[in-house]
């Protein structure tokens, strides 16, 4: 089974391509090796920044869910430590 290319009626004759193997051996030619990795930078600066982002928002909700399964025990008196229900950028006084 082909699957039809996204081309459309203004598309030149010559810039349509025959199948995947045609693309690989026209961007080979055109533009070597580095034309594979077009794009590149961007994406993995995008990447990067994705990474950091979910790691600190995984230790937020890391510290305010451990805050919450400890506060009963800290208002009761019991195991949990003098510390109290804050997550640590609260106890260490940071906001925002």
């Amino acid at each position: 089974m082909r699957l039809p290319q996204a081309v459309n009626r203004h598309t030149e004759e010559g810039m349509r391509y025959e199948g995947v193997g045609d693309a690989l051996r026209r961007m080979w030619a055109s533009e070597g090796l580095a034309g594979f990795y077009r794009g590149m930078q961007v994406k993995l600066a995008q990447t990067v920044l994705a990474a950091a982002l979910m790691m600190v928002l995984k230790e937020e909700i890391y510290e305010w869910t451990r805050a919450l399964l400890l506060a009963p025990a800290a208002i009761g008196g019991g195991a949990g430590g003098g510390k109290g229900g804050a997550p640590a950028a609260a106890r260490a006084g940071r906001t925002g």
